[in-house]
């Protein structure tokens, strides 16, 4: 069983390193007009949860809600790179 992570700053580390390898993988262009859709929201909203990072990077609340996101973006991910495979 993997040891719990010391701190929710460790966490956002694993899930986005997780996150962003599984999106270099999932090739967009393969997907449907509605889950492109889906991943541009994602990535605005990653895009804020940043920016909000980079002002205060002490605020818990928004550090708890990117956690929400990527966990999200990996479900996503990991969806449709399983979708993609079994297409080509």
């Amino acid at each position: 069983m993997a040891r719990p992570l010391k701190n929710i700053d460790e966490q956002i580390k694993k899930l986005q390193s997780e996150a962003w390898s599984l999106a270099e993988q999932c090739d967009t262009n393969q997907l449907k007009l509605k889950d492109r859709l889906m991943e541009s929201g994602m990535v605005l909203e990653e895009a804020e949860m940043l920016r909000k990072l980079f002002e205060d990077d002490t605020n818990e609340e928004v550090k708890k809600e990117y956690v929400m996101l990527l966990n999200l973006m990996i479900r996503f991910y990991k969806k449709h790179s399983n979708t993609l495979q079994v297409l080509m």
